[in-house]
C-alpha cells in the first residue's frame, strides 16, 4: 500500500497536541518522504540496538527518505533489506539510539491492542484482536518470493485482524499489548473480504487493521538478515 497526505505534519507523532501517552517513545521511528506538495508517511519500530523494521511497500525506493525520533532528531536509513515473502523490511539505525522495543507474546481473540503511527492529530489508538489468522491478498505490491498466489496471481502472506482506527501513517507502526510490549507490526487494514464464508464482517463505521504477528517478523528477520542483527554487540 503507498499512502500520500497533504498536511504539514510534526516531525514525530508526539508532538502537535497528541492527547495521549505513549510509554514506547524510546522506541518508535517516524518516517516522512516529501516529494513537492505531497508527503508519504509511514512508521518503523527499534528491534534491537542498531536495528528496525517497517514494511515493505514504505522501503522499496527509499531516496529523500527521512526518519525521526521522538523530539524530532532526524537520523540517517541505511542498509534496508527486504523480504520477498511478505510486506517486511530490516534496517540500520545509528548504533545506540532510542531503545529496543520489548517483545510480548502472540495475541489472542479479544486482546486489548494499541497501534501507533505518524499522523496530524492523536497518534495511537487503542483497538481489540477480532482475527488472530487471516491470509492477506496484497492488491498493489508483488513479493518475489510469496509462499502462495491466489487465482489472480496477487502475492498472499498472513496476519491477526484487530477493530480500532488505523490510517495514513500506521504502515510499519508497532501494535503492542497492555504491557506495552510488541505483538506485531501494522501491515495496512482490510479493504474487502473474499472468503465465501468470512471469518469477519466489515461493518460500516468500523475499521479494521491487519498486523504480522511478531513471531513471523523476527524468524522473517533471521531468515533475511542473519549476520545484520548482532552489529552493535
Amino acid at each position: 500500500m503507498t499512502f500520500f497526505f497533504f498536511a504539514c505534519l510534526p516531525n514525530t507523532p508526539f508532538e502537535g497536541g497528541s492527547r495521549t501517552s505513549v510509554p514506547v517513545t524510546d522506541s518508535y521511528i517516524s518516517l516522512q518522504k516529501r516529494t513537492g506538495f505531497l508527503i508519504k508517511v509511514g512508521s518503523a519500530v527499534i528491534i534491537e540496538d542498531g536495528v528496525a523494521i517497517s514494511n515493505r511497500h514504505l522501503m522499496e525506493n527509499v531516496s529523500e527518505m527521512r526518519c525521526y525520533m521522538a523530539g524530532g532528531m532526524e537520523f540517517p536509513l541505511k542498509n534496508v533489506i527486504l523480504s520477498d515473502r511478505f510486506d517486511l523490511a530490516v534496517f540500520e539505525i545509528p548504533c545506540g539510539l532510542g531503545k529496543p522495543i520489548k517483545i510480548g507474546e502472540k495475541v489472542q481473540k479479544g486482546d486489548s491492542i494499541f497501534s501507533l503511527g505518524t499522523t496530524s492529530d492523536a497518534t495511537i489508538f487503542k483497538g481489540y484482536v477480532v482475527l488472530t489468522e487471516l491470509i492477506l491478498h496484497h492488491l498493489d505490491m508483488r513479493l518475489p518470493n510469496a509462499d502462495k498466489r491466489d487465482s489472480k496471481g496477487r502475492s498472499i502472506s498472513r496476519g491477526f485482524v484487530y477493530e480500532g482506527k488505523t490510517k495514513i501513517g500506521f504502515s510499519g507502526g508497532p501494535v503492542v499489548n497492555s504491557k506495552w510490549e510488541l505483538v506485531g507490526i501494522n501491515q495496512g487494514k482490510v479493504l474487502e473480504v473474499y472468503s465465501a464464508t468470512p471469518e469477519i464482517k466489515l461493518e460500516s463505521g468500523k475499521t479494521y487493521g491487519v498486523g504480522y504477528h511478531i513471531e513471523d517478523v523476527l524468524d522473517e528477520m533471521k531468515r533475511i538478515a542473519p549476520k545484520g542483527l548482532n552489529r552493535c554487540r
